[in-house]
């Protein structure tokens, strides 16, 4: 007798902080916010300049740094200083915005919103398994699950 084989394929181990989707999203924003910060008013260029780029580099740069950290406590610390650099980044976008400077600020925001809530799945799954000594993602009303790390297996895959 055959037994079924599982539907789901067989997923590549994330091996590098470079794998997984939310430092993507963040490298990529920060890239974005290097691009254009340079158009900002030359006055803005040693401040807010300054500022908002050192916050763009500060998310990504502690996703990889939590990543190669051991203990699921330790790495929730790094990420959620991913998470507090990138409240204080959404912050920038909003004065660059009221001091209407020309930036995208909806896809600024758009993206801010997308790593945010990554990050935040990323941390709770992270501090679940530290409570469970477990691993996996708890199911969500509506059948969706909440956001951890095994779903950057999946995400990866879908690029």
């Amino acid at each position: 007798m055959d037994i079924p084989q599982s539907p789901r394929e067989p997923r590549d181990r994330v091996s590098s902080f470079e794998d997984l989707k939310v430092w993507q999203e963040a490298h990529a924003l920060a890239l974005k916010v290097l691009a254009m910060t340079p158009n900002f008013p030359p006055e803005q260029q040693d401040n807010l300049a300054m500022m908002i780029e050192r916050a763009a580099i500060d998310v990504p740069r502690n996703i990889a740094e939590g990543f190669r950290r051991r203990g699921s406590r330790n790495k929730a610390h790094f990420y959620n200083i991913a998470q507090s650099s990138l409240e204080g980044l959404r912050y920038l976008f909003i004065l660059c915005r009221d001091l209407k400077f020309d930036i995208e600020y909806d896809d600024l925001a758009y993206r801010g919103d997308q790593i945010s809530r990554m990050l935040d799945g990323l941390v709770r799954s992270m501090t679940r398994n530290e409570r469970a000594g477990g691993r996996g993602g708890r199911r969500r009303e509506g059948g969706t699950r909440d956001y951890d790390e095994a779903d950057e297996h999946r995400d990866i895959e879908d690029m």
